[in-house]
């Protein structure tokens, strides 16, 4: 059954297809707003043009067509034979003659590009426009830098379109294109074509040919030493890098991590004597042994090769059965002393999980890697001195209509922390908990996928004993709002004592349909320690206010915005007076007691025993009973 993506059920006049979620010109994505068309290879025609709405999908009304974006974490155009590919209006105005599908199976991206990626080639391209127009501008002897001004300035859908033109038309071999296999038993030879700075391996061969030197060998072949491993850097247009390894337990060696760049592993099987590859015209999309055993770890790809041997001593917990493609996993050094915290990025479930190391800088830490992940909270776990990680525990709960998962995080210390949504249930659905990870002696290391729905396979080093045990304790708020579960928001829960506080740093976020919001704060106490309430993000901090001896409590302002959206508009350590129509009543707390955070990524509730904040905009609840009834946990082993 398909949808309308405002609910309502597609008339059964009307056709549903699945198109890129980027322009398969210019390759940026698609967006909300933008004016798109799509090319039907088949028919060789192009439709009206539509807008996309916010739910990553477009109508032509004539043609009684829904067009649903694909922002899919892997997709193999070899296999999955699009024949509808979206463009911006734009770009086809400009390249109409390009409705080719082999011009756009060459240019398609197989991974969703990474935010440093993003950025790499919106230099790559901005320089590229810039040193255009001081080309053109030669006469006039305008400086490079000015050049480099205005290219900041202009739109560089353009420019993307009229260089994979150019690249396509340039480099297309279509005697190339298609299956091909090089033997073991000689030398291989790679032939390197280059596309927007960064370099793709476009064919293999055993014979280097008239022009040797345009060639450069990637295996040398030796008598009585088998390949036992073949590891291959996959970015999002291809393939980059081959390497051929004869040791069973090591990992090549002079590897540095790239961006956007993902390692594979395969096996080679005894008497495995060639190697498969497909080319697309341009450049080869994969490379594989001809026989190879098949493993767990074959459809994963990493930020470093990785040897067989290790993958296989792996222990792997998955929240639903594979897809049959590639899978990129990023790792996360869990109870590294240097650690200072871990922040999560979460809605329905996470997305990501990543450390706070002292002086490391990361200008993408808080950049979405998943579209979904874009209205995701960020939920912060700080560390403090000689607390570790004794386990990790999945919470899963499956119902009738969505499904939740969440992590939680149990510390030698006693606490406990949820990164997930706060439990909620109803009568299609029940809680499971399995413990999927034991702390060692040294810090582990935890891999982890990153996909459009969310996290959904762990792999760790160590394995967990079958468990009898009871669940971890869990917080208990003295608080509910009334209801848990609701058609529009979905709520987290944290709180955090109020005794002994010295230093309160509020978190400052734009909140959509709100404006500047303070979601979140951390509070730094007299023994060194730390704790977060709300939404933290180390990058929104605002100025800290200290805790005097004269200071009486915490004292918030809330405000209401026209869509009933209700935050904290302002916090100090002194009471004061605000005169805005805006502004709803204050909440005086004194440092005593425990002060309850619930929030979404939109709006936030408060909860001490001196008082609450004015209540939010739930939409369509059920009251509280009606959901804690039923929510009984189960332990998996």
């Amino acid at each position: 059954m398909v949808f309308f993506p405002y609910g309502d059920e597609l008339p059964h006049d009307w056709n549903a297809y699945l198109v890129p979620g980027r322009c398969s010109l210019c390759s940026f994505e698609l967006t909300e707003g933008e004016r798109v068309v799509t090319v039907m290879i088949k028919d060789e025609k192009v439709s009206h043009e539509c807008v996309v709405t916010s739910k990553a999908c477009y109508t032509d009304e004539r043609a009684k067509i829904l067009y649903e974006l694909d922002f899919r974490d892997y997709i193999d155009l070899h296999h999955d034979n699009h024949d509808n590919f979206s463009c911006h209006g734009q770009c086809i105005s400009m390249y109409g003659v390009l409705v080719n599908k082999s011009f756009f199976q060459a240019m398609h991206y197989s991974y969703n590009p990474s935010p440093p990626d993003i950025a790499r080639r919106n230099h790559w391209l901005r320089s590229d426009l810039a040193s255009l127009l001081h080309e053109a501008l030669g006469p006039f002897l305008i400086p490079l830098e000015i050049c480099d001004k205005i290219a900041q300035r202009c739109s560089l859908r353009e420019q993307a379109a009229s260089i994979a033109n150019a690249f396509w038309r340039k480099n297309l071999k279509k005697e190339h294109e298609g299956q091909f296999k090089v033997s073991l038993a000689s030398n291989i030879w790679a032939r390197y074509v280059e596309f927007e700075g960064a370099q793709y391996i476009s064919y293999l061969t055993n014979t280097p040919g008239n022009h040797p030197e345009q060639m450069s060998k990637v295996f040398s072949a030796q008598s009585g030493q088998k390949v036992k491993s073949l590891y291959v850097a996959e970015y999002h247009l291809g393939v980059r890098q081959l390497r051929f390894s004869r040791a069973a337990k090591r990992n090549p060696t002079g590897v540095e991590t790239v961006p956007g760049q993902w390692w594979r592993t395969f096996e080679c099987k005894k008497g495995t004597m060639d190697i498969e590859a497909y080319n697309d015209g341009i450049k080869l999309r994969f490379v594989e042994p001809a026989e190879h055993k098949r493993s767990h770890f074959y459809d994963c790809a990493f930020e470093m090769p990785i040897y067989p041997h290790y993958l296989r001593q792996l222990h792997w917990h998955r929240l639903c059965s594979g897809y049959g493609y590639i899978t990129r996993m990023i790792s996360l050094v869990l109870n590294d002393p240097r650690a200072t915290a871990y922040s999560a990025s979460c809605d329905y479930c996470p997305y990501t999980i990543r450390a706070h190391l002292p002086g490391a800088h990361d200008p993408y830490f808080y950049d979405a890697g998943s579209i979904a992940a874009r209205n995701a909270v960020w939920l912060y776990m700080p560390i403090h001195k000689d607390e570790r990680i004794t386990q990790i525990w999945l919470r899963q709960w499956v119902g009738k209509f969505f499904s939740d998962s969440a992590l939680l995080f149990c510390m030698n210390t006693g606490n406990t922390y949820v990164m997930g949504l706060f439990p909620a249930a109803d009568s299609y659905g029940h809680y499971s908990y399995t413990l999927i990870y034991e702390s060692s002696t040294i810090p582990d290391l935890m891999f982890f996928d990153i996909k459009i729905r969310g996290i959904e396979e762990f792999e760790f080093e160590n394995p967990v004993r079958p468990q009898t045990e009871a669940l971890p304790k869990l917080p208990q708020p003295e608080s509910f709002l009334s209801g848990i579960y609701y058609e529009k928001y979905n709520y987290f829960f944290s709180s955090a004592s109020l005794e002994e506080v010295v230093e309160v740093t509020p978190c400052l976020l734009e909140v959509s349909g709100f404006g500047p919001a303070i979601m979140g704060l951390l509070l730094q106490y007299e023994d060194g320690r730390r704790a977060a309430v709300g939404q933290v993000r180390t990058d929104r901090f605002q100025s800290s206010l200290a805790v005097n001896k004269s200071s009486w409590g915490l004292c918030l302002q809330f405000s209401r915005s026209a869509q009933d959206l209700v935050n904290v508009s302002s916090v100090d350590v002194q009471s004061k007076t605000v005169s805005d129509d805006k502004i709803e009543a204050g909440l005086e707390i004194p440092w005593q007691g425990k002060l309850e955070w619930w929030f979404c990524s939109t709006q936030s509730w408060l909860y001490h025993k001196s008082g609450s904040s004015p209540m939010p905009f739930l939409g369509t609840n059920k009251t509280f009973s009606e959901h804690v009834q039923n929510i009984t946990p189960t332990v998996s082993t």
